[in-house]
């Protein structure tokens, strides 16, 4: 095996932090029309939101109306 190809395909795998993970709400069905503001913005509703990610097409570049929700604090997981 070359070492090369080992050192790339580590290098490319994010490391797992399960206190991010359990900070992520992943959405779906949102509508596609929605933008990362918009859904920040309902987001903001439930907590303090770090970040957000839409799905997009690679080829239309619209949205596929899924999407990843960072939040600054667990509160989902809290409140159940």
């Amino acid at each position: 095996m070359d070492w090369r190809f080992k050192e790339k395909k580590e290098a490319a795998e994010p490391e797992a932090d399960p206190e991010r993970d359990q900070r992520t709400v992943f959405a779906y069905q949102m509508p596609l029309k929605a933008t990362e503001r918009d859904v920040y913005e309902f987001f903001s509703k439930a907590g303090k939101v770090r970040d957000v990610r839409l799905i997009m097409d690679r080829n239309s570049r619209r949205s596929k109306g899924v999407g990843y929700i960072l939040l600054f604090f667990n509160l989902f997981v809290d409140a159940l």
